[in-house]
């Protein structure tokens, strides 16, 4: 997930992040605060500074599980979450395919070099 504004740690157990940093959600906890991993360093941050990143998907991908996400080539998505073991949580722009789920993609099928423009273009 994106950082949409900074947060300073004034607990141990905090990670301080500024706007613009990429963290990778860990867990998720009832209260509204997510474990998250910020370039190797672990903490808590309040859910509410994060916001979705958005990429573009750079091949056909073909979902072979209920979990999984069909896109086409060029398809807009918004990134939810990045996982450890290589995918990502995703949901179709509404222009694009598949807009009414989120699903699973494998990140190497994932561009998000291009994330300013495809906010400009919104």
């Amino acid at each position: 997930m994106g950082v949409a504004r900074d947060f300073q740690a004034t607990n141990s157990d905090e990670l301080d992040v500024l706007e613009g940093d990429i963290v990778v959600v860990l867990e998720r906890f009832s209260d509204g605060w997510i474990l998250a991993n910020n370039e190797g360093v672990e903490g808590v941050i309040p859910f509410v500074v994060c916001a979705p990143l958005f990429a573009v998907v750079v091949a056909d991908f073909a979902a072979s599980g209920d979990d999984e996400l069909s896109l086409s080539a060029g398809s807009r998505v918004h990134v939810f979450e990045y996982f450890d073991d290589g995918w990502a949580l995703v949901r179709p722009l509404c222009d694009s395919d598949a807009a009414e789920r989120a699903g699973m993609i494998p990140q190497d099928f994932l561009d998000d070099s291009v994330a300013d423009a495809l906010v400009a273009a919104q």
